[in-house]
């Protein structure tokens, strides 16, 4: 009877051992993928961000009439953005990029109707604003934090607003965590209801879903391609294949973010945004009104992970990856 115990000790201690060591080193595992090192290069015209000595992105803060990221890679090297307008897509090589919308520049924030003024478009007659880079609050990786103008040429100036952009990475992609106050520094602001906004990607004619090449838009309620448009969802990816390989590119939009979860402005064509304030375009009801007023000096947060993958929306786990940024 002893030894019978004694046996069905030794088996449970033997199995506890087991299970600590499984955790250790999945904990250990999970330290590893969280730890990677993010260095950035500032040439003064654009901070180039490296994750782990690999070129992941650029931030053009001189390019242009917004700031933007360009060029955006996947882990495996695979270009996640559209080159056009900053580099010609050259056809020969890239057989399904466009020429297509000049203002949809890679990765940027902007908005179609801000007091009146277009800041989404850039046609001269357009009644168009710019956004100018003022100056970098911080700079310390994997963080850093800008402050901008939104302006009417010559010299009206709107609004400001503060970037935080946070890098990160894991086993299937890279991130970053964007954060954008707008701030009505010279009196109020309304943000009109329209979709042409806000939060905006170019994904690479590749894995454009009109392209036919495998390309496809998955929302987090399962719609797919042009039933995700105008819908609200924490969370859009949008993902192809590029030399064989699945990759694409997620969209979240964090619960504390204002007016979450967000209306998506996400074309079969390659545009990919996140929009809070197109109600009544996105809905087709005439009697709602998404525009949003800020008095003079008050403020609005909105928040983002914008994720280059590897895989598909199920390979990378998208929902997962979710929970995790909801849980920040």
């Amino acid at each position: 009877m002893l030894k019978s115990v004694s046996r069905c000790i030794s088996v449970f201690f033997l199995i506890a051992l087991m299970l600590a060591c499984i955790s250790l080193v999945i904990v250990q595992t999970a330290q590893t993928a969280s730890a990677a090192e993010v260095t950035f290069e500032d040439n003064g015209a654009e901070v180039k961000v490296l994750i782990d000595g690999k070129h992941f992105t650029s931030y053009q803060y001189t390019y242009g009439v917004k700031p933007i990221f360009w060029p955006v890679y996947s882990p495996d090297g695979k270009g996640l953005t559209r080159d056009y307008p900053m580099r010609d897509p050259r056809p020969s090589k890239f057989p399904y990029d466009s020429y297509d919308h000049i203002h949809q520049r890679s990765v940027w924030f902007t908005h179609g109707d801000v007091n009146g003024y277009d800041f989404w478009s850039e046609w001269p007659g357009k009644n168009c604003g710019v956004i100018l880079h003022q100056e970098f609050i911080k700079k310390e990786a994997p963080t850093f934090v800008t402050r901008n103008l939104w302006m009417v040429r010559p010299d009206k100036n709107l609004l400001t607003d503060e970037r935080t952009y946070t890098f990160g990475s894991d086993a299937y992609g890279n991130w970053i965590d964007m954060e954008v106050k707008l701030i009505a520094s010279f009196g109020d602001v309304t943000f009109g209801d329209t979709k042409e906004g806000t939060m905006g990607i170019r994904v690479p004619g590749i894995l454009e879903v009109n392209k036919k090449q495998g390309g496809k838009i998955v929302n987090a309620e399962g719609l797919t391609n042009d039933a995700a448009w105008g819908k609200q969802s924490p969370w859009v990816d949008y993902s192809g294949v590029i030399d064989g390989k699945n990759c694409g590119v997620a969209m979240m939009n964090h619960p504390t973010s204002a007016r979450y979860p967000t209306y998506w402005h996400v074309r079969t064509y390659g545009l990919f945004a996140a929009n809070p304030f197109g109600v009544r375009d996105f809905t087709g009801d005439k009697n709602q009104n998404g525009s949003l007023v800020l008095r003079d000096g008050e403020s609005v947060t909105f928040k983002y992970r914008l994720y280059f993958h590897r895989g598909d929306v199920t390979e990378a786990e998208i929902a997962e990856n979710f929970k995790n940024y909801s849980a920040q």
